[in-house]
């Protein structure tokens, strides 16, 4: 399992698992409802070039291939823009 957001692996210590801890949420800053109802009210505003928050763009045909690509060392995006058909 990855941190999120993180290239290092997130290791949980033996004593996290002989106590049955459990991570139920991030501590870096607002809760995920008030990041959303920022996004979406920023992307209705028309705001900011959202797209430049990405690193990769892919196709969602091609999304499988990324994980490759970062492997290789080609790409090591911290956000994947996925872009779906709209057929």
């Amino acid at each position: 399992m990855l941190a999120d957001g993180n290239v290092e692996p997130l290791v949980l210590m033996p004593a996290a698992h002989e106590k049955g801890l459990a991570i139920t949420g991030s501590g870096d800053g607002w809760g995920y409802r008030r990041h959303a109802r920022r996004y979406f009210r920023t992307v209705r505003d028309g705001r900011y070039d959202l797209a430049r928050l990405f690193d990769v763009r892919c196709a969602a045909a091609d999304l499988p291939a990324v994980p490759a690509r970062m492997a290789a060392g080609e790409v090591a995006p911290v956000k994947v823009l996925v872009e779906y058909d709209a057929g």
